[in-house]
């Protein structure tokens, strides 16, 4: 189903992604909206049957929730790196709540982050990504969110956890022909490369690099075609979730610094729970 400005534009004025937010936000999960706009098509064109069952395929912390385990950073250190995007706007209330549940953690440390990553991302964001079926009405299976399934990650190695690396040796040494070994997989350790655009961030005033970012109509390649949801809610970011003032004082802060980029110039994810929050504290 091809994603267009003009199609989540028509969603937002027929009221679906305000109604859709409502029902997936729960006061503590991310709306999810990479399926909405597929599934919304699917079943305006009648390709879905009322019994239609969806299986997406998700997984419980394989992926990308197992991450080497570093004793000497400290607490807040470790809470950064696993929500960097968010850890600057924390509330202290809240950052203490986070600290206290890293330190009732019993098990192996090195299972550390993948509890976090299960509890907070994968339970209240991926997995609630269901929701979206739920909301037009279909059913949905997650088999890899079985018992079984868990137990099974947990009985390996593991070093073979840490980046996936026992499946891509599985699919390497188990699937692929031994001509092909040697092509590095996407997502394989790279060496550094020059980032000029970051280079370029920190010398120039914050103000001249926003005026750079917006001339140049940059646009986020996160999660393709999903920085096209709210590209036709406002000119900027700022304009979207005004009034500011409602929110947090922490998060006041946070949002300013992103108020003149436009809508498809941050990731889905980012601009998401913003406007969750903004519905939230406008009611």
């Amino acid at each position: 189903m091809e994603y267009t400005e003009e199609k989540w534009q028509y969603l937002h004025e027929q009221g679906f992604i305000d109604d859709y937010v409502n029902y997936t936000f729960n006061g503590v999960s991310n709306p999810h909206f990479q399926d909405f706009l597929a599934v919304y098509e699917l079943k305006q064109n009648n390709v879905l049957t009322e019994k239609s069952v969806f299986l997406p395929g998700h997984t419980s912390f394989t992926e990308n929730g197992f991450k080497p385990y570093n004793s000497k950073l400290n607490i807040s250190d470790e809470i950064n790196s696993c929500i960097p995007s968010i850890y600057a706007c924390l509330s202290s209330k809240l950052n203490d709540k986070i600290k206290k549940s890293y330190r009732s953690f019993n098990e192996d440390p090195n299972y550390l982050h993948a509890h976090f990553n299960w509890r907070e991302k994968q339970a209240k964001y991926i997995i609630n990504s269901i929701r979206v079926y739920e909301y037009f009405g279909y059913k949905s299976a997650l088999p890899f969110w079985t018992m079984d399934a868990a137990k099974f990650w947990f009985q390996l190695p593991y070093d073979k956890l840490v980046d996936r690396n026992i499946l891509y040796s599985a699919e390497k040494y188990g699937l692929l022909d031994k001509n092909l070994y040697e092509i590095p997989f996407k997502g394989s350790p790279k060496k550094k490369q020059i980032n000029f655009k970051q280079i370029v961030k920190n010398i120039l005033p914050s103000k001249v690099f926003k005026v750079l970012l917006r001339k140049s109509n940059y646009k986020s390649s996160h999660a393709e075609a999903l920085n096209l949801v709210f590209s036709q809610k406002g000119k900027d970011i700022g304009e979207i979730l005004e009034p500011l003032d409602r929110f947090p004082k922490e998060m006041q802060a946070e949002i300013s610094k992103l108020s003149d980029r436009r809508p498809h110039q941050i990731s889905i994810n980012k601009i998401s729970k913003l406007y969750t929050l903004k519905k939230l504290f406008d009611n």
